[in-house]
């Protein structure tokens, strides 16, 4: 059994949105969340649960973005303090979550999951994951709408790793050994690479990207032309490298995180040939690596293993930048899951070690991408496990209680939530 720590829900929300007035509705305190929906104090402060050295007010919290919203003018009679469709400020909306003291709320998209070592995939009409059914063995892939309806694109399923890609009309997973494509809404899989051990894929338009594992120092990194989902002559990127485990694509550059080792490398797509670059090496654990334009972030999990810190951190590197900026130090409480806005860099931790953390002591943070003191979101996530963002909204899986024994996680107890920004 997977060995997760116990813990039960018990979910602490804080986000600060506009407090424009709407017609005659009052904006005093729509930037107060309601009793017991409070985020605890700034990620600076070190607790007992683990926390990140750094500043922060004392209960500081803001919206994702700090976006500001339409004030509706005249025509806006709604109470911002409790309409979902105008929480804070008007016409600033929901999605589905209730609207708390001018506060939107998290709110629950998906029940009886299983969701423990996923990767949760995102686009405009959907949110995509595995959950791993009770024989242990077999997964569903599920895809959630933003409407709420859930769609099992395959069912009972084996595969060989966790990665999902998505491009504009497919889905890229490794199915019985092979990576496949099937469309987002369901259907059948049409092999791609017939090649084992393939992970990461990462579809554009254009190209498809994807690392080959095989055994130690001898994994290799691959791109082909996509051309209506059939694939071209593959061209090798890199090779002779341990063990990489994430991609991310920035302007006309791939990085791959070799997690094991702690190196970011950098490879200019567009060259020819492809040149391997070294952009940082002495990463403690990169568990997740994220791009947009000519910026590249990345989170360190932290590893006692290998000389490498003991405590995570969140880094940033921008083209043209000699050194690396570690945007947050001694991140403690288990650096799990990274995610971009138009802002902000958004990340989970899981809140302590494997079955120590009584009561629930995940939490979502964000920090802006230029830097700043790092905010608690939210707290008291049950063992939040990936997230994704986009400009109106943050999702997260989490895994909920482990077993009372102590053998595992409890099939059945994850859950899909959301936040709107």
């Amino acid at each position: 059994m997977l060995n997760h720590r116990l813990g039960t829900l018990a979910l602490a929300t804080a986000l600060i949105l506009g407090g424009a007035a709407c017609g005659g509705a009052s904006g005093d305190g729509a930037g107060a969340p309601a009793d017991g929906a409070r985020a605890d104090a700034a990620a600076g402060e070190a607790d007992g649960a683990g926390g990140v050295d750094g500043g922060g007010s004392e209960g500081a919290a803001t919206a994702i973005d700090g976006a500001a919203h339409d004030d509706g003018g005249a025509a806006c009679k709604a109470d911002l303090t409790s309409d979902p469709a105008h929480c804070g400020s008007c016409n600033h909306d929901c999605l589905g979550g209730a609207c708390a003291a001018g506060v939107c709320q998290p709110f629950v998209m998906k029940t009886n999951l299983t969701v423990a070592n996923v990767r949760l995939r995102m686009d405009k009409d959907a949110v995509y994951f595995q959950s791993r059914l009770a024989s242990g063995s077999s997964w569903d892939l599920v895809r959630v709408a933003w409407d709420g309806t859930a769609t099992t694109l395959l069912a009972a399923y084996a595969f060989t790793n966790i990665e999902i890609g998505l491009s504009d009309a497919d889905i890229y997973l490794t199915q019985g050994g092979q990576l496949v494509r099937m469309p987002k809404t369901g259907g059948a899989s049409t092999p791609v690479l017939p090649q084992a051990n393939t992970v990461a894929p990462l579809p554009t338009a254009t190209s498809l990207f994807w690392i080959s594992v095989t055994t130690s120092r001898s994994s290799s990194v691959w791109t082909a032309p996509l051309n209506g989902g059939a694939l071209g002559t593959p061209v090798r990127l890199a090779m002779n490298l341990d063990l990489p485990a994430y991609t991310a694509l920035g302007n006309d550059t791939l990085y791959i995180a070799d997690r094991f080792n702690g190196i970011i490398y950098s490879v200019a797509t567009a060259a020819s040939p492809p040149t391997l670059t070294t952009l940082s090496g002495g990463e403690s654990m990169p568990y997740g690596i994220v791009a947009d334009g000519d910026e590249v972030f990345w989170l360190n999990k932290g590893s006692s293993q290998l000389q490498k810190k003991p405590y995570g951190s969140l880094v940033h590197r921008k083209v043209g930048q000699a050194q690396s900026d570690t945007l947050v130090d001694h991140i403690t409480d288990g650096a799990q899951g990274l995610a971009l806005t138009k802002n902000d860099v958004v990340w989970i931790t899981m809140g302590g070690t494997y079955f120590n953390a009584t009561p629930p002591a995940g939490r979502l943070m964000k920090l802006p991408r230029g830097g700043g003191p790092p905010v608690a979101l939210l707290t008291g996530l049950a063992f939040p496990e990936a997230v994704v963002a986009d400009e109106v909204r943050v999702c997260w899986l989490e895994n909920g209680p482990v077993a009372s024994d102590g053998t595992g996680i409890v099939v059945g107890a994850g859950v899909l939530k959301c936040l709107a920004r």
